[in-house]
């Protein structure tokens, strides 16, 4: 939860940067026949993002091996693909490059997640992907990529995915936390207590909950 609060933090400070930035340099979208915005608008936004991400990252560095591994090539893909969609923006770049860095910048983060070991589908269907899962995995990044690149031409609707996705799975992944459930906050155990006895009860109470939840 830190890390979110975190990351929505940088991302609100860092967005009117980003925005003056992209003024400066010139790296301003203006309205075409295609275009859903009716003003220039900066395109540098994604730098906010960025550093919100990398925020996020940074406070859920853990001192495992394989933690490790995997959030410095999730970050290190992130930059790349960033860099690249900056250096576009300034200087123009074909399609195939850009799909090269994706490429590149997906199998990075795959190389050290691993790929889909078994096809997503019910049972029978289920079958054991092999050494396909690896490229299955990048296929699927690549096109994540595209996907909110393709949603991102309409104000608010990547962002508003990348909400509830994020979201979504930060509840799931709290729900399947294997860890013990957390201890009460300090404002939530009451000052004085009637008898030792009383105390266990209401933590074992506060524990019953926090299971629940």
């Amino acid at each position: 939860m830190i890390p979110f609060l975190v990351a929505a933090l940088v991302v609100l400070a860092a967005t009117p940067l980003a925005r003056e930035a992209g003024r400066r340099m010139g790296l301003v979208d203006v309205p075409g026949m295609r275009s859903s915005h009716v003003r220039p608008t900066p395109r540098a936004g994604g730098l906010a993002i960025l550093a919100g991400i990398a925020a996020a990252l940074w406070l859920s560095w853990s001192p495992a091996t394989v933690a490790r591994a995997n959030l410095t090539a999730l970050l290190a893909g992130g930059i790349l693909v960033a860099a690249v969609g900056l250096f576009d923006d300034c200087f123009g770049l074909s399609s195939g490059a850009k799909l090269a860095s994706q490429i590149v910048a997906a199998a990075l983060l795959v190389s050290q997640t691993g790929g889909i070991e078994r096809l997503p589908l019910p049972p029978p269907a289920d079958v054991p992907l092999g050494p396909f899962g690896v490229a299955l995995a990048v296929l699927w990044v690549v096109a994540v990529m595209n996907f909110y690149n393709f949603m991102d031409g309409i104000d608010g609707l990547a962002a508003v995915q990348g909400f509830v996705t994020a979201g979504t799975l930060g509840a799931l992944l709290w729900h399947d936390d294997p860890r013990p459930p957390p201890s009460p906050p300090p404002w939530a155990v009451p000052a004085r207590r009637s008898s030792p006895t009383t105390g266990r009860r209401r933590r074992r109470s506060w524990e019953t909950r926090a299971a629940r939840w």
